[in-house]
Order: C-alpha cells, then sequence, then structure tokens
C-alpha cells in the first residue's frame, strides 16, 4: 500500500518497530519500499509502553515526522499507534489483515481484548481485507459499521528483472 501510495505521488514515511528490521523478510520489504522511494524510519518501542511517554521515544519520532494520517497494519500495535495519532492529532486508520488472536491467562485476554475493542472503536476508518474479518470485529469487538471498509488483498503484478525470474509451477 505504501508503495502505491508513493507511485501516485503521495509522500510516505513507514515508521517500524527497531526490531522489525532483524527479520529476513521485513528486511527484503522495507529495502524495496526504500528502493520504491517510500521513507523507511526504524522507531524503537513503537509498541510499546514506551508511547506513553510524552517526550521522547516514539513520541518524538512521529512529532518529527508530522504524518497527516497514521495507518496501523499489525493488529498487536493498534493500542500504542493510536495513542501516538491522537496525541498527534493525526487521523488513524487500521488495516486489518485478521482477527486478533486474543491468548493468554483470563486478566490478559480481557486486557487484550479491551485494548484491541478500544482502539478499533475509536479508529477513523477500519479496512479489512476480508468480508470474513470485518464480519468478526463488528460481532465480535462491536466495531460500528460505518467505521468497517472492505479492501480485499490484491498481489502487484511483478515486472522487470523479478518478473524475468520468476516461474509458474
Amino acid at each position: 500500500h505504501a508503495a502505491a501510495l508513493c507511485d501516485a505521488g503521495v509522500s510516505v514515511t513507514v515508521m517500524h518497530n527497531g526490531a522489525l528490521g532483524t527479520n529476513d523478510d521485513h528486511a527484503v520489504l522495507l529495502a524495496r519500499l526504500h528502493h520504491r522511494g517510500v521513507e523507511v524510519v526504524a522507531t524503537p518501542g513503537l509498541a510499546s509502553w514506551r508511547v506513553l511517554v510524552p517526550r521522547g521515544g516514539p513520541a518524538a519520532a512521529v512529532a518529527e515526522a508530522d504524518p497527516a494520517v497514521m495507518v496501523s497494519t499489525q493488529i498487536r500495535d493498534v493500542a500504542s499507534t493510536a495513542i501516538l495519532a491522537r496525541r498527534q492529532g493525526s487521523p488513524f486508520v487500521v488495516l486489518a489483515q485478521n482477527h486478533p488472536n486474543i491468548q493468554g491467562g483470563r486478566f490478559a485476554r480481557f486486557l487484550k481484548a479491551w485494548l484491541y475493542r478500544t482502539a478499533l472503536r475509536r479508529a477513523d476508518r477500519v479496512i479489512c481485507v476480508s468480508e470474513n474479518v470485518r464480519s468478526r470485529l463488528q460481532t465480535e469487538l462491536g466495531v460500528g459499521s460505518e467505521r468497517l471498509g472492505l479492501v480485499p488483498n490484491t498481489v502487484d503484478a511483478p515486472t522487470g528483472d523479478l518478473a524475468d525470474d520468476m516461474t509458474v509451477r
């Protein structure tokens, strides 16, 4: 999504938890985004309690980036992104690729469900990648249908060297 927006002439900055780049798949993805013109900024603590600190850390990085809109693409990061967006005064959008997997003890499940429900209900828009995700968020977490949109996943057709290297099996 970020690369498509960048291709359309929209200035895009992807902020990610600093640890994300240690995963080879994520490192490749971030390198591809950067190659397409997307600014990629490592922001350690983005998905942690550090977002509660009003100055420094993730809050300072977000303030410096001054986003026109904040988008959370990971359901686990919804609450922290919601806090940062509210503090920044930016609209907050969630790209819901799946239903939250709420695990743990009784209190942990209660707390996680409350965090997800609260953050999703406060989002300006929740974009779901399937009808199943949209239905479950509406019925299980009580997200209002007026906030839920449906944009199915897409696949970019490979071009250039990548297309030449691909074979259909």
